[in-house]
């Protein structure tokens, strides 16, 4: 997916967002919007969101003085979500049917997203939580997703946000105990972007305990094929099955050249909502190459 316009105003508020959040001194603000305005008056955008921002954070993160300015804040998404791990896994378990409820509750851990949800907060999420029972998924292609893991040895599952990723063990609980043969190995950042998963973060809640953890040797928030490290790219076209957590997976790997990537997120922007022709916020679960898109100069729409 390449740049919608829609991409750069709200690219800048996200920046914003994080230098208020880092309490960057005005100096430091002024510069940093300065070097951002540049950055984008030169940008290629034909390029994917996930790519544009991995510069845009590059501004931030040196005017910042720090590879991670929101370190102190995944911490805590981290611990607080860790805290809930035993009621989630009890709510797929006792859900009647657990298959979907493992699905739903990994994509409502999506709203933990301090670039596209500016002020979540711990009961923001506990909020969404106890709706994820109650609400559809708007795009629904479960029962695809577990029928290829039925057949599948592999599974690489791209991890997304800090405090999500607490859901996304969960979710992996439960396949393990679904397909027991299944090997899964789970994706992180290559460096730190925004608040995305690095392996210090899954490090952080154990992630090690039901996954092998691997980077993909990039700082895209989104899994940018062109970018990933060589080894990276042969295991995402060697496993069987790809999930890929977060909006940002959807506008790097919408319409990838492999069968079984299978895409588990809320549709938190109106660009990506309009082009799937859903409300913003709706739960997705979709294959990849299942729904073309296409460019037509102005913006996106589903090929039909």
């Amino acid at each position: 997916m390449r740049i919608s316009y829609d991409c750069i105003p709200c690219l800048l508020r996200q920046m914003n967002h994080a230098m208020r959040a880092v309490n960057m001194d005005d100096a430091g603000a002024e510069a940093a919007i300065r070097q951002l305005l540049r950055y984008f008056l030169d940008a290629d955008l034909g390029q994917s969101p996930p790519d544009l921002s991995r510069g845009a954070w590059a501004v931030i993160a040196q005017q910042a003085g720090t590879d991670d300015p929101y370190r102190q804040i995944k911490a805590r998404f981290n611990r607080e979500m860790l805290a809930y791990y035993d009621d989630l896994e009890g709510m797929i378990q006792r859900a009647p049917d657990p298959d979907l409820a493992a699905v739903k509750l990994a994509i409502t851990g999506n709203i933990i997203d301090l670039g596209a949800v500016q002020g979540i907060d711990r009961q923001g999420v506990l909020a969404a939580l106890r709706q994820a029972s109650h609400k559809p998924l708007v795009v629904d292609d479960t029962a695809a997703l577990y029928g290829a893991l039925a057949r599948a040895t592999t599974l690489l599952y791209l991890g997304d946000n800090c405090g999500e990723i607490v859901f996304d063990k969960a979710f992996i609980a439960h396949l393990s105990r679904r397909f027991p043969a299944l090997q899964v190995h789970y994706g992180v950042r290559g460096s730190p972007i925004l608040n995305d998963v690095t392996r210090a973060d899954a490090q952080m809640v154990g992630m090690d305990q039901v996954a092998t953890v691997v980077d993909n040797g990039d700082a895209a928030p989104g899994t940018v094929l062109d970018a990933v490290s060589p080894e990276f790219r042969a295991l995402f076209y060697d496993a069987d099955v790809v999930i890929g957590k977060g909006q940002g997976n959807f506008e790097s790997l919408g319409g990838v050249d492999r069968p079984h990537v299978y895409l588990l997120f809320m549709a938190k922007c109106q660009v990506v909502a309009g082009l799937l022709g859903v409300e913003p916020m709706s739960l997705v679960c979709m294959e990849a190459n299942a729904r073309p898109i296409a460019w037509d100069g102005l913006g996106y729409h589903a090929q039909t």
